[in-house]
């Protein structure tokens, strides 16, 4: 990237492949939000997914019907939670360090 005077910048893009979104979905087990989420990943060419406030217990569904190849799961807890990390084992390996009701490390 250079830096002009007056603030105005020329990047210069080397690579315009996304490979991870966070998203705080506040429900993921319906058939509109799988529609975006499939549009929203093809159209950005994903690795990784995180999903937060899933409200599911399972996310295994989600993770077949959108291509992933792993999953890590933290299952919803009364009305709050389901947290999910989904990638493609081809593309990066992920390997949990830590695993909670409240984070995934």
């Amino acid at each position: 990237m250079s830096l002009d005077l007056g603030g105005n910048s020329t990047p210069e893009v080397l690579l315009s492949v996304k490979i991870l979104i966070l998203w705080n979905c506040t429900g993921a087990d319906n058939a509109n939000f799988r529609n975006n989420l499939r549009a929203l990943i093809e159209w950005n060419n994903l690795t990784v997914l995180d999903l937060m406030e899933t409200s599911m217990q399972d996310h295994n569904n989600i993770l077949h019907a959108l291509n992933f190849t792993d999953v890590i799961q933290v299952p919803t807890v009364g009305y709050s939670g389901g947290m999910t990390l989904f990638w493609k084992n081809t593309k990066v390996a992920i390997e949990p360090y830590v695993l909670t009701g409240q984070e995934i490390h």
